[in-house]
């Protein structure tokens, strides 16, 4: 995954070490190859939930994909680096920054029919 373009950005501000201002520049590039890494994690990380998955929910993200969420979902390239290594299709819907956002509101307006995928924290698996 790389950025259509390399564009550059500046920044101004003091520097902690010695107190003095100081200008930095920063490459578009440089981003993605640090963001790269954590991508292949979450990759590797989605690959083994697919893998353990019951078959009915396989053939679902296999029919209808997956959405990306949050303001990682604009980064250039994503979806296409998701959809190609996991070959599934990947969706980002309008704004994806606000999605989980206006979800969880509308969840927390029926919490009485969402009740039975509600679990206490204390019997979830892993807590004691």
């Amino acid at each position: 995954m790389a950025p259509l373009e390399d564009a550059e950005y500046a920044f101004q501000g003091r520097d902690m070490m010695n107190g003095l201002g100081r200008r930095c520049v920063i490459h578009q590039s440089e981003v993605y190859q640090v963001v790269n890494d954590c991508i292949a994690g979450l990759l590797d990380e989605v690959k083994q939930m697919i893998r353990s998955a019951e078959p009915e929910i396989v053939a679902d993200i296999m029919q209808y994909g997956i959405y990306l969420t949050g303001g990682t979902a604009q980064l250039s390239g994503l979806a296409e680096r998701i959809g190609g290594e996991l070959g599934v299709p990947v969706h980002v819907p309008d704004a994806p920054e606000t999605k989980v956002v206006v979800g969880l509101n509308g969840a927390s307006s029926d919490l009485v029919s969402l009740s039975r995928f509600i679990v206490n924290s204390k019997n979830r698996k892993g807590q004691d």
